[in-house]
């Protein structure tokens, strides 16, 4: 028994090292490739391209007419590019059901805001059943352009509380004019947004998720490398029309439609370019949130036999790139769900056996990987923002701790068996 603990012990203690070392070695790489990409001058007229950057909204009063401002600033000079705001029937619904509430729906609001402001940039759809998700709203408007360019236009989404750099767009239009319309477009994000009024614990969580969206969206998707696992998100997502079609549109069947997406992505051996400019965004405020948010990824993520019997229904067959993507996404899942045990674990062996020096190289090991993990990622949003990030030391600090309880949106989402899905308020 003794040695089947200790040698689970040194395991632990080499793959922390040997993870912090990939770390660097993967961190390393994409800086040198980010450096060798050129980037051009951009010309509206050198382009015949469209691109609708659609905002699927439920529940969103607060921040919508913020959001609306701010995407007008990032296109007003750009004749090829239309905002669309998409509501849904299910507000109404809602406040039918809650006698109390006599709030504005967020249709309302934009339909006044458009009114009195008198802005002729924004377009307006409305979802008209009560029962439908994002997928369903997307899924609405796309048919709305069905007879445009299918390969010159993009289908772009973002959420409400999205704020992506002010260099994205000028950033897309550069991929699209070098790259000769690439069929998908992904700009990745760090969770800063609203860094300052976090707690200690939370702060953590903001550049624990920061740093899975940079290593295994940004970095990987960088390399080109079917190896190595990559994925689309739902928001920052710049698609080519033809291709959407091509997929079947968002499904609605998986809770988060993107991860399925990239699964279909995987299995037809579509390329992702991403997008060398970052998205800000939200971190949720409290714990409580965070655990449902994350249980929504879980839950998806892990229903991997689901998306291959989909995947094989579409396209009669899963191709290598799918089989490794999906080997890499169970992997992931089990990495995301036990990683925190393991951690302890090495610490609990080292209070058995009542040794001082193997604690401290439990210690060393771990804080070894953590520093190597997150000033990577650190490292990265400083050279695509163009800025420093302010106490590096103790977001490092909260981050180490919150990657002991990781784990608890896993969890809940496993533990939960009535869990319904969670949409994240603002």
């Amino acid at each position: 028994m003794k040695d089947i603990l200790l040698i689970s012990y040194w395991i632990i203690i080499i793959l922390e090292i040997l993870c912090a070392f990939w770390n660097i070695l993967k961190t390393y790489i994409s800086k040198r490739k980010i450096n060798s990409i050129k980037i051009y001058e951009n010309s509206n007229k050198l382009l015949s391209c469209k691109i609708l950057i659609i905002i699927p909204c439920l529940r969103e009063q607060n921040i919508i007419k913020e959001t609306i401002d701010y995407f007008l600033n990032l296109i007003n000079d750009k004749d090829n590019i239309e905002l669309i705001i998409v509501t849904t029937e299910k507000e109404k619904y809602e406040q039918l059901l809650d006698k109390q509430k006599r709030n504005k729906t967020t249709l309302d609001v934009v339909n006044e805001y458009i009114s009195e402001n008198k802005i002729n940039k924004v377009k307006l759809f409305h979802y008209p059943h009560k029962d439908g998700i994002m997928a369903d709203q997307l899924n609405y408007v796309m048919k709305k352009y069905k007879k445009y360019n299918s390969k010159k236009t993009y289908f772009c989404v973002y959420n409400a509380d999205s704020r992506p750099n002010s260099d994205t767009i000028n950033s897309v239009l550069n991929i699209i004019k070098n790259q000769d319309y690439p069929e998908i477009i992904q700009q990745y994000s760090y969770a800063f947004s609203n860094l300052g009024n976090l707690s200690f614990i939370m702060k953590g969580f903001a550049l624990y998720q920061s740093n899975f969206e940079i290593k295994y969206g940004l970095i990987n998707s960088l390399t080109f490398s079917n190896l190595l696992y990559t994925y689309v998100v739902g928001h920052g997502l710049y698609i080519r029309l033809d291709i959407l079609k091509k997929i079947g549109g968002f499904d609605n069947k998986f809770w988060c439609e993107d991860i399925y997406m990239s699964s279909i992505i995987r299995n037809r051996n579509i390329k992702i370019t991403p997008v060398l400019s970052l998205e800000n965004m939200e971190t949720p405020k409290n714990i409580s949130v965070l655990i449902k948010q994350n249980a929504n990824w879980y839950k998806t993520s892990n229903q991997w036999i689901k998306m291959i019997k989909s995947n094989l229904k579409k396209d009669k067959k899963i191709s290598n790139s799918c089989k490794n993507w999906l080997f890499q996404r169970v992997r992931m899942n089990l990495s995301w769900l036990l990683l925190p045990f393991f951690i302890i674990l090495s610490f609990a062996i080292s209070i058995y056996y009542k040794s001082i020096i193997l604690l401290v190289i439990s210690i060393l090991s771990y804080t070894f990987m953590q520093i190597c993990t997150y000033i990577s990622t650190i490292k990265i949003i400083e050279k695509l923002e163009n800025k420093k990030i302010n106490n590096k030391l103790s977001l490092i600090c909260a981050a180490c701790i919150s990657t002991f309880i990781s784990n608890i949106g896993p969890l809940y989402s496993i533990f939960n068996f009535k869990m319904k899905k969670y949409k994240t308020e603002r």
